[in-house]
């Protein structure tokens, strides 16, 4: 993998992680199960992103 598509992909990984943050932070404080389920979903682009990232590292 080259060095500016691991930078690229770690950008993407911090974004989605903070996407995920702000998102489980919403759904924490307003107990709404509509900010529940986006708070998951938030979770699984990031989830997908770590995987797709980790079989690139395997490669």
């Amino acid at each position: 993998m080259k060095a500016e598509n691991l930078t690229r992909l770690e950008t993407r990984l911090d974004r989605l992680w903070r996407e995920w943050l702000v998102a489980r932070a919403k759904a924490q404080a307003s107990q709404d199960i509509t900010d529940g389920v986006a708070a998951g979903r938030a979770w699984a682009r990031w989830l997908a992103e770590f995987e797709r990232s980790a079989q690139g590292d395997a490669a």
